[in-house]
């Protein structure tokens, strides 16, 4: 039928990549085993030049700035979270304001949408910082944390795939007010065929299911 067949190529910011992505590519291969898939994922830049010259359908991840020849469908901003090395000792789950205690953070790179929220509210004493490393790595991001008193703010979809990593914890962040600003993006001159739309739509009935997850968590 319709959509069932054909090729799909997509890219998805690492973070949702790796928490979001397999439940939905689980569902997707099972119901689509005709398609060819193609999934990518990296720096926005690099995505975004995948996108922009026909190599993605579409990308799902951070877009700060309007390109010629790409459409973005906005699909919300949405929360981040605190994940520390057990070694700092915070208790999980616990709201954390983060001018009240100084941390030492890993920061993502300069190229990462969080980090300019992230340098303004350190200017505006709203995050109290002992010290700092950039990394562009999340899964070295994570397995750091796990072996010290470090810390990180990072989406909460991230956040959640990690409750159960005993040598990680989870907090809500109370103070300062943070975000990051999710969208779809794909060529103009390409409006997604149905197999990408059915695909897009998959990953974003997952992606609800982890907001819901993530409302459950906090209260």
């Amino acid at each position: 039928s319709e959509g069932r067949s054909g090729s799909v190529s997509a890219g998805f910011a690492p973070g949702l990549a790796k928490a979001v992505l397999p439940g939905v590519l689980a569902r997707f291969t099972r119901t689509f085993d005709a398609l060819e898939l193609d999934i990518a994922s990296g720096t926005a830049d690099a995505l975004l030049a995948q996108t922009s010259s026909g190599e993605l359908d579409f990308y799902v991840g951070q877009f700060v700035r309007q390109q010629a020849g790409l459409t973005a469908t906005t699909l919300g901003r949405y929360p981040v979270a605190l994940i520390s090395g057990a070694r700092l000792g915070l208790t999980p789950r616990a709201p954390v304001h983060l001018d009240q205690m100084p941390l030492k953070l890993l920061l993502p790179s300069a190229r990462n949408s969080l980090r300019p929220k992230l340098e303004e509210a350190m200017r505006h004493g709203e995050i109290r910082m002992e010290r700092s490393i950039a990394c562009a790595s999340l899964s070295t991001t994570l397995e750091f944390l796990s072996l010290t008193d470090w810390a990180a703010v990072l989406p909460f979809w991230v956040a959640l795939r990690e409750l159960g990593n005993e040598r990680l914890t989870i907090h809500p962040i109370a103070q300062p007010a943070l975000n990051v600003e999710l969208s779809m993006i794909h060529p103009t001159q390409h409006p997604l065929s149905p197999p990408a739309k059915q695909l897009f739509d998959m990953f974003h009935q997952e992606f609800r299911t982890f907001e819901a997850e993530w409302q459950r968590y906090i209260q």
